[in-house]
């Protein structure tokens, strides 16, 4: 049996792409808190990494916070919450979803995040619509199981979603 190892290098190096805070849009937020995130941003100043994120924007344009996307969302019927591979089956099924870029479904826009019902709608999404789904039937199958279930009665899981820069793909989540 044959066997080659390959190792590639860039050069130039690749970069990090750079993030650009989206612009901050009246909407689903109310002034009050579009200022209030706002300050927050230029409080940090310098010292924080720019891809840091508190606002998305929604399917209408408009600014939205990103923590209100992350809820526990109720997968659907053919996966009980109950069965010991609900995070499994939940996992196989936003898998299924096609992935497809934000500028690919909608030319000249770069980034949208939309709603679980929106995406699975559209059924296709980038990496946020993906992660955001699995994170909220994650959240409904621990609740679930917290609630219902005497064995995980002690549990406290709890799923989030984490924004990072892969080199050479970029961003991912």
């Amino acid at each position: 049996q044959l066997c080659i190892g390959l190792d590639v290098t860039m050069d130039p190096a690749l970069v990090p792409p750079t993030r650009v805070q989206p612009q901050v849009t009246k909407g689903k937020e109310t002034n009050m808190m579009l200022k209030h995130v706002q300050k927050w941003h230029e409080s940090l100043g310098n010292n924080f990494d720019k891809r840091l994120l508190a606002l998305g924007t929604d399917m209408d344009g408009r600014s939205r916070l990103i923590s209100r996307f992350i809820r526990p969302q109720k997968p659907p019927e053919h996966i009980n919450p109950a069965d010991p591979f609900a995070i499994e089956k939940a996992a196989r099924y936003v898998s299924i979803i096609p992935y497809l870029q934000d500028d690919e479904m909608f030319p000249g826009l770069t980034d949208l995040w939309c709603t679980d019902q929106e995406f699975l709608n559209i059924l296709c999404g980038d990496w946020e619509e993906h992660c955001i789904l699995l994170c909220n039937y994650f959240n409904y199958i621990d609740r679930y199981r917290k609630e219902q279930h005497p064995d995980y009665s002690n549990t406290d899981i709890q799923s989030y979603c984490v924004l990072c820069t892969l080199l050479p793909e970029g961003e991912a989540i």
